[in-house]
């Protein structure tokens, strides 16, 4: 299932409610991951959890680095959660640095991101501008291919 929209969720008490929308995809038990380096956190139904860290050890030896760095920094940071009453959920003690009082969840094919809501404005400003330039150029580039088919040259 792909997922898209756009969600915005008040977080009480460190329970945030799940839009219905989203649930049916992701069920009621479900993946939530939050890597230092990620401004979000990531919601994945558990087959593609589960598809994602098989693929990540297959094949890899216990010297490998993915081994030895990626996959435990990984499942430290990954916990099942289940949904209770009204869609609503906790988020695990160690990820709450992701929090704040307004959050928007994202649909993001695969999975469902979870943004600060101040987080979001301004990275989908950001993103608003980038895909307006590429835009612009895919539209530029597309002129000068019709350009080329008139005048015979390819």
């Amino acid at each position: 299932m792909a997922f898209s929209g756009e969600y915005e969720a008040p977080v009480r008490k460190k329970r945030i409610r799940l839009p219905t929308e989203l649930q049916a995809g992701l069920g009621n038990r479900f993946f939530i991951v939050g890597l230092p380096f990620w401004p979000f956190l990531a919601l994945y139904p558990e087959a593609s959890f589960d598809q994602m860290m098989e693929s990540l050890e297959d094949g890899v030896s216990p010297v490998d680095p993915v081994f030895i760095n990626v996959l435990p920094q990984l499942g430290a940071r990954s916990f099942p959660i289940l949904v209770g009453e009204e869609g609503r959920f906790t988020i695990p003690s160690n990820l709450q640095t992701f929090l704040s009082e307004k959050m928007v969840f994202v649909g993001s094919g695969r999975t469902v991101r979870l943004y600060k809501a101040d987080i979001w404005r301004v990275r989908s400003q950001e993103d608003s501008a980038y895909l307006q330039k590429l835009a612009e150029h895919l539209a530029g580039t597309d002129k000068a291919q019709e350009k080329e088919a008139k005048s015979g040259k390819h």
